[in-house]
């Protein structure tokens, strides 16, 4: 996956870069884990990448951990329709101390970008809000997935 964004990268960056990913992955395990609520557009566990095997056990894995307490996952449908989340990924990081404000994060082929002015983030916060409302409630994402798993 990440070839596909970087093909010119040496393997070495490729390594880092998994490496990193591993290791922020580790963070969701560790006593007093961070909240995480993904919604995921569902072209992201559709695009056939890695084969059927590999695509039914990343979805397998997706449904294991949506039944963690700190994570809720939503599935963004096809038939929702258009969602703001469709002009790229993004992530907004709330901090538990009050004086930290917060921050969202997109990130593009080239660069990542940063935005912790209080009316930048009031859009991406007024965004999350209607893709929340939008996509599939959390308590059917474990079905929806299954659902998708038995297709591929």
């Amino acid at each position: 996956m990440l070839r596909a964004g970087m093909p010119h990268a040496p393997e070495s960056e490729i390594e880092r870069n998994v490496a990193l990913r591993m290791e922020r992955q580790a963070l969701l395990t560790r006593d007093n884990p961070p909240m995480l609520w993904v919604v995921m557009d569902e072209t992201v566990v559709r695009r056939p990448i890695g084969g059927s095997e590999t695509m039914r056990a990343q979805i397998a894995r997706l449904i294991e951990e949506a039944e963690a307490p700190h994570i809720r996952l939503q599935i963004m449908p096809f038939d929702a329709g258009p969602h703001p989340a469709m002009y790229g990924p993004f992530h907004i990081f709330r901090f538990p101390i009050p004086e930290l404000p917060d921050i969202a994060y997109t990130e593009s082929l080239v660069s990542g970008s940063y935005f912790d002015q209080r009316d930048d983030v009031s859009a991406f916060l007024e965004a999350l809000d209607r893709m929340c409302a939008q996509a599939a409630p959390a308590q059917t994402t474990q079905a929806i997935l299954s659902r998708i798993r038995k297709e591929i």
